[in-house]
């Protein structure tokens, strides 16, 4: 997608870059014969997902050029998704920017930008040079980081990767489910010969799997023992706690109407699929719970904004106790992946919640140490 080629030309291509994308994700693609009479420029669909997709391609990977070219998209995603109706489940709007480069600061940009002007469509930023950065349900796997780059002079030297990202976060519980009792993280039960294999049963791309386990071999947490294994576990452990610390956007919300019995779960599954109990509540959800007196955290995947009207039973709390408190969660991914069900809601896996409490004021020291004594620090043993 050289800047040299006509606007037309460049913007098919990116179209096909785009599509291309989807199709070796295993998604199903569509090109319309003429954007022009109406239709988007890419229909996209896998199993319950489908998008309606609007591709721009700007000559230059500048935060001027980019943004209004992706305002522009957004609006164009959200009138052709409102005017399809031929999926089960409904196709959502997807506006994807599509880069020769695009830097790191750049996407923080994008992905800021559309999660505060654009919270309810899917953005998609990406780039000849690897840049594959999503939001949206079913898009997790396509994300991906640019490779590294030589240096000028000829060199190549390889970048770390941030071990505790959303994604890695993700793979990391799925490596571990094989040895957590059953009922206490969604994820395959199963053991990994090889990287391909975690690839497919946690449904994340195997380049991104591929850089996952080169840094955890190269920080010495991977054995080669016929079986991908985790060791070093209880530094493993400390350090994915203390990258944990970072506080979440928090709104403490009141019911709309007095509720009586079980609070929590008509107020999560108002929410629908974007929420799940977490911190105490999910602890003794779990059987695990040990503090009291804690209004309940629900992880969100954003905030409501002032007089939004999709927050079902709940209203923000001007003033005294809220009833619970919506958490933003900063790894979705690896939050509503690992989320199991309990009582007929989502609630947050043990992982999780050791990952929560154990920085929280209210007695979260307690609450996490008792979760590692029960289930943490018997999957240690023989990992060291």
């Amino acid at each position: 997608m050289p800047s040299k080629h006509p606007p037309s030309l460049r913007g098919e291509q990116a179209e096909r870059f785009v599509g291309e994308l989807f199709r070796a994700h295993g998604w199903q693609v569509d090109f319309p014969p003429d954007s022009s009479g109406g239709d988007p420029d890419i229909w996209v669909e896998q199993g319950q997902h489908a998008y309606a997709i609007e591709v721009k391609a700007p000559t230059e990977s500048r935060a001027d050029r980019v943004i209004p070219l992706l305002s522009q998209a957004v609006l164009q995603a959200q009138l052709q998704a409102q005017l399809s109706g031929n999926h089960p489940d409904g196709v959502r709007p997807l506006a994807v920017i599509c880069l020769d480069h695009a830097s790191y600061a750049l996407v923080e940009q994008v992905v800021r930008f559309a999660e505060k002007y654009a919270p309810e469509v899917a953005v998609g930023i990406v780039s000849r040079d690897g840049v594959r950065r999503f939001s949206g349900p079913g898009l997790e796997g396509m994300n991906e980081e640019a490779e590294p780059v030589a240096r000028s002079r000829g060199t190549s030297t390889p970048q770390a990767v941030n071990l505790f990202s959303d994604l890695n976060q993700w793979l990391l519980k799925v490596l571990l489910a094989s040895d957590l009792p059953e009922g206490l993280l969604s994820a395959p039960r199963e053991r990994y010969v090889s990287g391909a294999a975690l690839a497919d049963a946690a449904d994340v791309s195997r380049m991104s799997v591929s850089r996952f386990l080169q840094q955890l071999k190269s920080e010495g947490y991977l054995a080669d023992s016929g079986y991908l294994t985790l060791v070093r576990r209880e530094e493993l452990f400390r350090r994915w706690s203390a990258a944990n610390m970072r506080p979440a956007p928090e709104q403490p919300m009141s019911a709309l109407i007095p509720l009586v019995g079980n609070l929590v779960q008509p107020l999560v599954n108002s929410l629908h699929a974007d929420a799940c109990l977490a911190v105490f509540a999910a602890a003794t959800e779990l059987n695990l719970g040990h503090v009291s007196g804690v209004p309940p955290y629900i992880y969100v995947r954003k905030l409501p904004l002032p007089n939004e009207r999709r927050w079902g039973m709940l209203t923000p709390a001007n003033k005294g106790k809220p009833t619970v408190v919506l958490r933003q969660a900063l790894n979705p991914q690896s939050i509503f992946r690992g989320a199991v069900q309990r009582n007929g809601m989502l609630v947050t896996d043990v992982i999780q919640v050791w990952l929560d409490v154990a920085h929280h004021p209210s007695r979260g020291t307690e609450q996490a140490e008792l979760i590692y004594e029960k289930i943490l620090a018997p999957i240690m043993k023989g990992v060291h």
